[in-house]
């Protein structure tokens, strides 16, 4: 499962979870469809990628499933939503930073 390739990228101090009931997903209102998989913004974030370096590698999970970038206070509350519109749409690090440094 590629979930076990990225805990131990990432190390033991990080936890991970994952749905495949996709539930989350929904309840977040996460982007599922070909809306989210192709158009003009996912081929220049692709082009952006590959100018620096990155290949896409297998296909893990679903394609047509966008993900994003949630920071939750302990006992719930976000304190930085970013949902993907598209592939390659992911929020600003020093943004997520500073919200993780703010909890």
């Amino acid at each position: 499962m590629f979930l076990n390739a990225f805990q131990e990228h990432v190390g033991s101090g990080v936890s991970l979870f994952t749905d495949p009931s996709k539930q989350t997903y929904e309840a977040l209102s996460l982007v599922h469809g070909f809306g989210g998989a192709a158009g003009l913004s996912m081929m220049r974030s692709g082009l952006r990628a590959w100018k620096n370096g990155f290949r896409q590698g297998r296909t893990q999970g679903d394609p047509l499933q966008q993900g994003g970038v949630f920071v939750v206070r302990k006992g719930g509350g976000a304190v930085f939503e970013q949902r993907s519109k598209t592939a390659g749409d992911h929020p600003e690090v020093d943004d997520v930073l500073a919200a993780v440094a703010a909890l």
